[in-house]
């Protein structure tokens, strides 16, 4: 075993170095911070229904926010497996995030045209983020991450098929 190549690897097992990973791990860390505002505004949403559409979007918000839970902790993990430190404070989530957060009361329509807009935004940096596993031949990366973008793409779909009933 050459001893000066194991030395440069942090991650010998593994294959990555600290160079190898500070994109994926800045992409992640990004990817997290929206997931974090994404969460919350989902939780707040699913919390503030009102009206004829609630026990449907109720259930849909519930789904989505704790699917979310899941997946910020899975993207936190990905960060720690390559010896970083995810971001872990509401600041450093709204500072980052393009998503926003919403005071209520937002009509149940406002309320689904926001969450696809969002949708749409996390779609974008999960892209992005698979090229940057991609370059570094991050399978466990890029798989998490395509699933979290079917997950994304179904969302979508069912939401934009939800927001044209009635037309």
């Amino acid at each position: 075993m050459n001893l000066a190549k194991t030395e440069k690897r942090t991650f010998a097992k593994l294959g990555y170095t600290h160079m190898d990973t500070a994109e994926i791990v800045s992409n992640l860390n990004r990817i997290l911070a929206h997931y974090s505002v994404y969460y919350q505004k989902i939780r707040n949403f699913h919390w503030n229904l009102i009206g004829p559409d609630f026990f449907e979007l109720y259930e849909q918000f519930g789904n989505m926010y704790l699917r979310a839970s899941s997946e910020t902790d899975e993207i936190a993990e990905r960060i720690r497996l390559f010896d970083k430190f995810p971001l872990s404070t509401m600041a450093e989530y709204l500072e980052l995030s393009k998503i926003e957060e919403q005071e209520p009361p937002v009509s149940s329509f406002e309320m689904v045209k926001i969450v696809i807009s969002d949708i749409r935004t996390l779609i974008d940096l999960l892209e992005q983020a698979v090229q940057s596993a991609r370059l570094i031949n991050d399978l466990g990366s890029e798989r998490m991450l395509i699933s979290f973008i079917q997950h994304f793409e179904k969302d979508h779909w069912m939401l934009t098929a939800w927001s044209k009933k009635g037309k």
